[in-house]
């Protein structure tokens, strides 16, 4: 592959190449001009290659994945991040942008890196760069590479070393770009022996040096060596020196400058190559994946290091509240009753709870996610805090008729929180302890009838009053407590679906906005929707910086459903039930998986997917009842080993979100099925049968007497019949007359099969496992819930469900974009 040359690269990476340089808006002369000066300037070393050897191994990974099932079909990523890391003489650039985001934001590396490229030395009296017309340009393309590095080898996980163990006690102090440019620079073209000299522990070129420096290192603080390592094959030396270790009050030895020089031994004594000083301004900040709830780093890049003022107490009390709450929310019983008019995939809550009630039968939304939150066993030591978790004010009532597309005026942290009287006193404590004007202005914690009122009103003088948190700006210590309790609330909820590090980029609004509207929704809307839950946590793992906006309600009405998949660079982040293999189950149907790798047919750097609709009514206008073959009755302990296959194609649609079309083959068949909505139908119109007869064959006259009772409508069908005459979800899960709903199924052998006939059904369904239950406990099931609605009829669905590798034998997934 040439980079340098994209027109003459090999046709496939060239190919590639040329459609990352179009969808970057990124100039192809200006990109060669850039990539011909970038050539050849360093090359990482054996630390430094353990980058490119996390990728090897992820794709091999990935590779894997591919032979065996995968929700959607991925492939590897061709963006211009991963093209580098296999060129040998611009790979350096991947390593070092890996290494500058330990301690660095995206501003600073592209700079950094763009004084690299352009650094001619000169440096000896003062770090200097004169000014170049083309610096623009060059920094343009520089700063299109880092971002792509970060969005597919950074944020996808794969990183150099860190600081060795020796050095990680260490405060760490860091460089402007300019002297980080020159110093790296001039250890790779010195030839003789090295010396760098810092009053501070300069940790950005200590790293940038463990990764690409191939001699000999040496470290010592004050007179004391406390690290060496032979780092390559060359014979050259570099001693670093850290004259002054920092006390342990860091604060005092932040915020001012301090020297640093970079000198070559020549007949034992040094002379100097580069001689400058650090910024005051600059702070190290960390743009690395790192795992839940580990807020400190969160807090510390630049997002939020501008707006977080908590100390250690105030933030375990923080946590202490968040934890509170989202064992409230866990606690929420939900339910399946009063959801018709929904179609989406959600479920009602009920927070209202009558005392007698046996909430031991109850469903909550601990049962509904894929796994419990963490955050639950944390301690927090002891609280004096005795408030009740939840308690709604008198003056909130239930908001009807809201867009859940549009977070509005209801779900600001102000008013949220006033459910919460934990986090109202957390709030009243930190203003107390806030000298911000607006803290101050604030009055006293109780709320009179006066200021109720007066937070109501939308006059002149009610307005300008001011004092409430929607006031409180970046600073002030309510603000930071919200936005550290929103934090560690959404980094709950990724939990809760299964993710396990987040993004370093966060953007602290993104996290407050989705964590507010979530249990807005679940307080006010009184539902739990699963579009906003995996919004939520797909933004905390891939470091989304804006919400899903997605089409207007209007073209979503008439095409797309759920939520089913985010692409973020080489970031895939997928329902767990998306390719058909969930268990028809409510329990832990609140889940995601992440992937590193694109999924086939999406091109753009960010995409959001949305499953398409399914086709409703009868494949075949000319299809009736009257051509099903009526199956013996005999059959209906069969297995079915009807042959189907699944076509996926994705195609882009308004605003970034593209469709994912999946269509189903049966025979002469063809239907476009909606995974989402078999997790609908599993959710509201399904009930299991359980047993201890398990596979106890019943004799033909057992089995007729029981069928007898359901009404002579009852019919034994395949999975081709239900295929062909099932008519699917229309509307309110309305049952549409002339063709009978009693049905039973014979023994279905995959369970695709059986989430594609519960997407295809329009009516109650009683699951029966036949290694769990024998049929004629099924029937009676049956039988019981007709005769407590009468109104209702149920069709029976066996299943018998092979291993995974049985299964892809016969299966035939294609993928098409």
């Amino acid at each position: 592959m040439n980079i340098v040359n994209p027109a003459g690269a090999v046709a496939g990476y060239g190919l590639d190449l040329l459609r990352w340089l179009e969808r970057s808006g990124v100039d192809e002369v200006e990109f060669q001009r850039c990539m011909s000066r970038a050539e050849s300037l360093a090359y990482p070393n054996k630390n430094g290659m353990v980058l490119s050897e996390s990728i090897t191994k992820a794709d091999n990974r990935l590779q894997q994945l591919k032979q065996g099932h995968l929700p959607l079909s991925l492939t590897f990523s061709q963006a211009l991040g991963r093209l580098l890391v296999r060129e040998p003489d611009l790979c350096y650039m991947t390593s070092t942008t890996a290494c500058l985001l330990q301690y660095h934001d995206l501003a600073y590396t592209a700079s950094a890196l763009t004084s690299v490229v352009l650094d001619r030395g000169g440096h000896e009296e003062e770090t200097k760069y004169t000014y170049e017309p083309w610096r623009a340009s060059i920094r343009a393309v520089i700063v299109k590479v880092v971002e792509s590095i970060f969005l597919n080898i950074t944020n996808a996980g794969h990183q150099t070393d860190a600081i060795p163990q020796e050095l990680a006690g260490l405060h760490v102090h860091v460089l402007d770009d300019t002297n980080f440019a020159a110093i790296a620079m001039q250890i790779q073209r010195a030839s003789r022996n090295l010396l760098l000299k810092a009053e501070k522990f300069p940790g950005d070129i200590v790293l940038w040096i463990l990764n690409h420096f191939a001699g000999t290192i040496e470290v010592y603080v004050g007179s004391a060596r406390i690290y060496e390592a032979n780092l390559g094959r060359h014979n050259k030396s570099l001693t670093i020196v850290v004259t002054d270790p920092c006390s342990d009050d860091h604060e005092r030895c932040d915020g001012r400058t301090w020297p640093v020089e970079l000198a070559e031994i020549i007949d034992g004594r040094p002379h100097r190559l580069v001689g400058g000083s650090s910024s005051e301004n600059l702070t190290p900040c960390t743009y690395q994946r790192h795992k839940l709830y580990e807020t400190e780093n969160i807090m510390n890049n630049t997002q939020m290091s501008k707006q977080y003022y908590l100390d250690k107490g105030q933030q375990n009390e923080t946590l202490h509240v968040a934890r509170r709450i989202m064992k409230w929310l866990m606690e929420v019983p939900i339910t399946t009753r009063d959801c018709y008019h929904l179609s989406e995939f959600c479920f009602k809550t009920e927070t209202e709870l009558d005392e007698d009630r046996d909430r031991l039968s109850e469903l909550t939304i601990s049962q509904i996610v894929y796994r419990s939150p963490r955050l639950l066993q944390v301690r927090t030591g002891q609280s004096s805090d005795t408030l009740p978790v939840f308690r709604r004010p008198e003056s909130t009532g239930s908001l009807q008729n809201t867009d859940s597309e549009e977070w509005g005026p209801r779900d600001t942290p102000e008013e949220v929180l006033k459910n919460f009287p934990s986090a109202e006193a957390l709030l009243e404590k930190m203003r107390q302890d806030c000298r911000c004007t607006n803290c101050r202005a604030s009055g006293s914690s109780p709320r009179a009838v006066l200021a109720s009122m007066s937070k109501n009103c939308r006059c002149t003088n009610c307005r300008a009053s001011g004092g409430g948190f929607s006031q409180c700006k970046q600073g002030c210590r309510r603000y930071s407590a919200v936005l550290g309790l929103c934090t560690i609330l959404s980094h709950a909820v990724a939990d809760c679906l299964g993710v396990d590090d987040v993004s370093g980029d966060q953007d602290p609004k993104v996290m407050m906005s989705g964590v507010m509207t979530l249990i807005f929704e679940v307080i006010e809307e009184e539902v739990v929707r699963w579009d906003t839950w995996f919004m939520v946590a797909a933004c905390i793992v891939t470091g989304r910086r804006s919400v899903f906006v997605g089409e207007s309600e209007d073209s979503r009405a008439q095409s797309g459903t759920s939520l089913v998949g985010v692409q973020y660079g080489s970031l895939a982040v997928l329902a767990t039930w998306l390719d058909f293999g969930a268990q028809p189950e409510v329990n832990g149907s609140f889940g995601l998986k992440v992937f590193d790798g694109v999924v086939q047919g999406i091109k753009d750097d960010v995409a959001f997917i949305q499953t398409e609709k399914g086709t409703t009514g009868q494949p075949s206008q000319f299809f009736t009842n009257m051509d099903l073959i009526q199956q013996p009755l005999g059959r209906v302990i069969e297995t079915d080993d009807t042959p189907f296959v699944i076509q996926k194609a994705i195609f882009r649609g308004e605003r970034g979100v593209h469709k994912l079309l999946v269509i189903v083959k049966v025979n002469d068949h063809l239907r476009i099925v909606d995974p989402t909505t078999s997790m609908v139908v599993v959710s509201r119109k399904c009930q299991s049968s359980v047993c201890e007869h398990r596979r106890l064959n019943p004799t033909l006259e057992q089995i007729q007497e029981k069928v007898g009772l359901m009404g002579p409508s009852t019919n034994v069908v395949t999975f081709g019949d239900i295929f062909a005459c099932w008519e699917g979800r229309r509307g309110l899960f309305d049952k549409r007359p002339g063709i009978p709903l009693n049905h039973l199924s014979i023994v279905i052998d995959d369970i695709a099969k059986l989430n594609i006939a519960l997407a295809l059904s329009n009516g109650d369904i009683v699951l029966r496992d036949v290694r769990k239950c024998c049929l004629l406990c099924a029937l009676d099931r049956c039988l019981e819930l007709h005769s407590s609605a009468p109104s209702s009829t149920y069709s029976l669905l066996s299943y018998d469900i092979p291993s995974r590798g049985v299964v892809a034998k016969r299966r035939k997934i294609q993928v098409e974009s």
